[in-house]
């Protein structure tokens, strides 16, 4: 079976005041701060979605995130939430593409190839859309399989 399950999806609101400052990330640092001090006491992975970030950047994520929770490389900032509802859905998928072991397609200059730019893991800088840009290849997804954190479809 090539599908893959989605377990238990909790979510959890932060007031201004609990978020001290992360609401507003304005450096990767600041992303990293915020996954190294934050996190849930379960299996599940920490994506954290913040409501502006400030540079440069508009998700992270450690290639691959760490398997078990209280290591330096176990959340992930999947996006703003100020930003369009596509565009923050694909940043969030793309970033949790890492965190499963996926790297961009890519390296400094973007594919020229439709097909590649189509491709999730294409920055979002080099996509041709981010409603048509969230395809996986076969061997991307037998890496994703093959992460701690997945488990077979039912």
């Amino acid at each position: 079976d090539a599908s893959l399950g989605l377990g238990r999806v909790q979510y959890f609101w932060l007031d201004v005041p609990t978020a001290n400052g992360y609401e507003d990330l304005g450096s990767e640092s600041e992303a990293d701060d915020l996954s190294d001090d934050w996190g849930v006491p379960n299996d599940g992975i920490d994506m954290f979605l913040v409501a502006n970030i400030s540079d440069d950047f508009v998700g992270i994520s450690p290639v691959p995130g760490d398997c078990t929770k209280g290591g330096k490389s176990d959340g992930l900032v999947g996006g703003e939430v100020g930003r369009a509802a596509e565009a923050f859905s694909r940043t969030a998928a793309h970033e949790l593409g890492h965190f499963l072991d996926l790297s961009h397609n890519h390296g400094d200059d973007c594919p020229t190839a439709t097909s590649a730019r189509e491709n999730l893991m294409a920055q979002t800088r080099c996509s041709v859309s981010v409603r048509s840009s969230v395809l996986l290849t076969s061997g991307q997804g037998s890496t994703v399989r093959g992460r701690c954190q997945t488990r077979a479809g039912q």
